[in-house]
């Protein structure tokens, strides 16, 4: 019906308005009173819900082969997609830590400087940043997560004028270790060096 498809639209707006939240964050805690985007802050309260819901309802069912009917597989579908993306079905006490004016996960926030200082370790050892991202076993987390900031960078230039001041201070510090941003030489290299200077 024209009310579902609406709906389903409605959805996948929000849903795209969280990943560009998360990306500008680092996190998916959208304040319930987020000022910039009200519905967004309501909309998050209420997938919450849904994920608690579908987990307490669902969860055992379909480890134990039952088979979705057309709406739960829609709701199964959504919340695979939050969880992916990294939406906590609720927010425990003592879990943020603010920095910089933002608040920030103090789990996001470890895991980035976590890697960040493997990814010094890795420089010490081979003298550079350029970490395989596939093949090395010892370094594979950090691959995975190099490959990340990559991805990162590009929204960045693709979305600067939305980038966080705390992205700009990651992306800074990256830079001034010798991060590779984009993997190539020459004119493509400095294209990408010069697209976005990390300066506010």
């Amino acid at each position: 019906t024209n009310e579902t498809s609406e709906k389903n639209a409605t959805w996948k707006q929000r849903f795209q308005e969280l990943e560009m939240f998360k990306f500008q964050n680092w996190h998916c805690d959208v304040p319930q009173k987020f000022e910039e985007n009200p519905s967004l802050g309501a909309w998050v309260a209420r997938q919450r819900v849904q994920i608690r819901v579908w987990e307490e309802k669902y969860q055992g069912r379909t480890e134990r082969g039952h088979t979705l009917s057309g709406k739960e597989l829609v709701i199964w579908e959504r919340v695979e997609r939050l969880k992916d993306v990294g939406l906590e079905p609720s927010i425990g006490k003592g879990s943020f830590g603010k920095r910089n004016g933002l608040l920030l996960t103090s789990k996001n926030a470890k895991d980035w400087e976590n890697q960040f200082a493997n990814l010094l370790r890795y420089r010490g050892i081979h003298g550079n940043c350029d970490v395989p991202t596939q093949g090395d076993a010892e370094f594979k987390s950090l691959g995975r997560w190099v490959s990340s900031q990559r991805k990162k960078y590009r929204k960045f230039i693709q979305h600067q004028q939305g980038g966080s001041k705390d992205l700009h201070e990651r992306l800074k510090r990256l830079d001034e270790i010798g991060f590779k941003f984009f993997i190539g030489s020459g004119r493509s290299q400095r294209k990408m060096k010069s697209a976005a200077p990390f300066t506010y």
